[in-house]
């Protein structure tokens, strides 16, 4: 039995953290955010922009 309930502890919910969380979330890695704040967006003030998956397209990016 594994004592440890996460794969990837994640400390700071800013815009650098949020994208650390949904890159672990997707190779399905259980993860936990930690923050002493309890909006996200850190100090961008909760006005996290992320570019949706047809404006990536549009730019040449992959999704």
């Amino acid at each position: 039995m594994n004592a440890d309930p996460f794969d990837v502890a994640i400390i700071g919910a800013g815009p650098a953290g949020l994208a650390a969380l949904r890159v672990a979330a997707q190779a399905s890695a259980r993860v936990v955010l930690i923050d002493d704040n309890s909006r996200l967006g850190g100090r961008s003030g909760g006005r996290v922009r992320t570019l949706r998956p047809p404006r990536r397209r549009k730019r040449g990016l992959q999704t």
